[in-house]
């Protein structure tokens, strides 16, 4: 049996864009996101257990978001920081992140999508289908004024 679940999870994370002329500054947002899987229902009856995907998001929660080619300034509490394994932490590559970390849950999903609001009115959207698990597509959708 096929099925789609959804889950919402908001989460806290600070982050800075070193090539934007406002953003460089060190600075936060307040993020929610929804993450829709779908794929094939196991035999313990479920897709994916809805607090693993929690989880997954809330490794961000209360962080410093750093991508592998951010500068990183100054902190006192190296796990104040979280080193994620995206170029940037911009919502566009944090909500890549989220459906990466979330494909790789489990074999039995065919797409992952995440819909991250970095404010009330500014989100970006990613989605990724997975064919015999190899990722056929990435797409990105961005709505707002992100910046």
């Amino acid at each position: 049996m096929k099925a789609r679940i959804e889950k919402e999870v908001n989460f806290s994370a600070g982050h800075t864009i070193p090539s934007h002329p406002k953003c460089s500054r060190m600075h936060g947002h307040n993020y929610r996101v929804i993450v829709v899987v779908e794929g094939e229902v196991d035999n313990k009856g479920m897709l994916v257990d809805f607090g693993e995907i929690k989880n997954i998001v809330m490794t961000l929660d209360h962080r410093y978001l750093v991508g592998t080619q951010d500068i990183v300034k100054q902190i006192s509490d190296e796990e104040d920081i979280y080193h994620m394994s995206v170029p940037h932490a911009t919502a566009e590559w944090i909500a890549h992140w989220i459906v990466h970390q979330v494909g790789n849950l489990a074999h039995n999903i065919s797409y992952v999508s995440a819909e991250l609001w970095e404010t009330p009115d500014s989100k970006v959207f990613v989605e990724q289908a997975y064919g015999l698990r190899n990722i056929s597509s990435y797409t990105y959708t961005v709505s707002g004024d992100i910046r």
